[in-house]
């Protein structure tokens, strides 16, 4: 009986449609896999960041107020709140080194603050308190920054 197709032919065509399939599963499985490992944890960092990123916001509009408050009552407190929601952003619940060493020489800086009286040791206090934060801005824009 011949039908006017070979045996090849035949092959040729079942290969014609075996082989987009097989890549379909394959790339169905590939994209399970993504999202089943791959996106969560693509999703917890930025999340992280993001929230790393409005506690920074608010730390530096906080910080750029303290240099006009007269009364620093409850200052460092609010401060080393800040500072631990920051260091609770990093996978190890500690930021690096240099990140807590500024962390911890700003509220110590605040600390101090509150026992100055003289008009030129706050002008002072005052230059190197706005060169602190420009440091912690710039380390904290390692973690938080866009671009």
């Amino acid at each position: 009986m011949n039908t006017g197709v070979s045996s090849t032919g035949v092959s040729v065509e079942l290969l014609k449609i075996w082989v987009p399939s097989i890549v379909s599963i394959i790339t169905l499985l590939i994209n399970m896999g993504f999202y089943i490992f791959g996106q969560p944890r693509l999703g917890y960092k930025y999340k992280r960041k993001e929230e790393l990123s409005k506690i920074c916001e608010e730390m530096f509009t906080y910080l750029s107020e303290i240099v006009s408050l007269k009364d620093l009552a409850g200052a460092p407190t609010k401060i080393r709140n800040f500072s631990l929601k920051i260091h609770l952003c990093f996978k190890k619940g500690t930021a690096s080194k240099d990140l807590s060493d500024c962390l911890e020489v700003i509220y110590q800086m605040v600390k101090q603050r509150k026992n100055f009286n003289d008009d030129n040791d706050m002008e002072e206090w005052n230059d190197n308190f706005r060169n602190q934060c420009r440091e912690l801005r710039r380390l904290l824009g390692k973690y938080c920054g866009g671009l």
